[in-house]
């Protein structure tokens, strides 16, 4: 396939939804770099661009210098991974649009309370001592919603990169306790929250103090006050600017049988809308998810907020 039949081929993509151009240091590279090559060589802005945002490499295993890109090309591909590098804050491997929606790294600053402080999650914690407890807590079930508990404990790894993500950490220990985020309801976390969904886990040994209860008041608190910020892209991936949240409402869903989340819901001031039925099935046992609400109208009026 000459040149010119390649970027005919490929061209028809172009202002289209984005394929993926895959450089993973394998043998399938020569065929996209030769892609590239012909994309880069039209010297259209427009097509840099789209080339931008179709790349998905896999940096640990691939070599610009082993490549067959022309200078161009390399050049593109090397300010592709130092921008990702520099913002991302993290693998490549991890940006995969099908499982993380674009996550960015958490650039918000610590927020301290009166016995604890929320530090901002980084893809680079080594999580397991969360994987750990939320493995070996027993009653698990009961602080996740239903359909949590069935995406399988392995995947909680999701929960610390998120942008909006603070470990929960004790003041005068710096131990790391539990967890508390907030995300946006359609799971898009290259955004600046509007309407967002809480998520909340204390490791067991420190329940019924609590830490939740504070740790979701300063986290709201933050969020109302639009305190929250997050990197969010623009015409190319991972090129980005820092915007605030714009707060609306946040919800949270609880286990119907969880008593402790209905009662922490009720008490940080959510309204109930109303019940899930027969939401999830655990162990053939039909699973009832209650749903709250608090919009920036109601905590307005809890708080006395001009």
């Amino acid at each position: 396939m000459t040149s010119e039949q390649i970027y005919e081929y490929i061209k028809e993509f172009v202002n289209k939804p984005i394929n993926s151009l895959y450089l993973w240091g394998d043998e399938d590279d020569q065929s996209y770099e030769e892609i590239i090559n012909c994309l880069i060589e039209q010297n259209n802005n427009e097509i840099d661009d789209w080339v931008w945002n179709a790349l998905d490499i896999k940096e640990e295993d691939y070599r610009i210098e082993n490549s067959s890109l022309n200078e161009k090309a390399k050049e593109l591909v090397k300010n592709y991974l130092d921008t990702m590098n520099r913002w991302l804050g993290m693998s490549s491997i991890f940006y995969r649009k099908n499982i993380t929606g674009n996550v960015l790294k958490n650039i918000n600053d610590e927020i301290e309370g009166q016995r604890i402080i929320l530090r901002p999650c980084s893809i680079k914690n080594n999580f397991d001592l969360y994987l750990k407890h939320a493995k070996e807590d027993g009653d698990f079930d009961l602080y996740v919603t239903p359909e949590k508990k069935n995406m399988g404990v392995e995947g909680l790894w999701f929960n610390t990169a998120l942008p909006f993500s603070f470990y929960i950490i004790l003041k005068d220990t710096d131990e790391e306790i539990g967890l508390v985020s907030l995300y946006d309801t359609k799971l898009n976390h290259n955004s600046v929250l509007k309407v967002a969904n809480a998520h909340y886990y204390l490791y067991k040994e420190y329940r019924h103090h609590g830490y939740v209860y504070e740790a979701m008041s300063l986290l709201i608190d933050a969020f109302f006050s639009k305190r929250l910020k997050n990197h969010v892209t623009t015409d190319r991936k991972f090129i980005v600017e820092v915007k605030y949240c714009e707060p609306l409402c946040i919800k949270i869903q609880t286990n119907s049988n969880n008593e402790s989340s209905n009662t922490l819901a009720k008490k940080l001031g959510f309204i109930f809308e109303g019940t899930n039925h027969y939401y999830k099935f655990m162990n053939d046992v039909p699973q009832h998810e209650n749903n709250y609400y608090l919009d920036i109208e109601e905590y307005s009026n809890l708080h006395k907020y001009n």
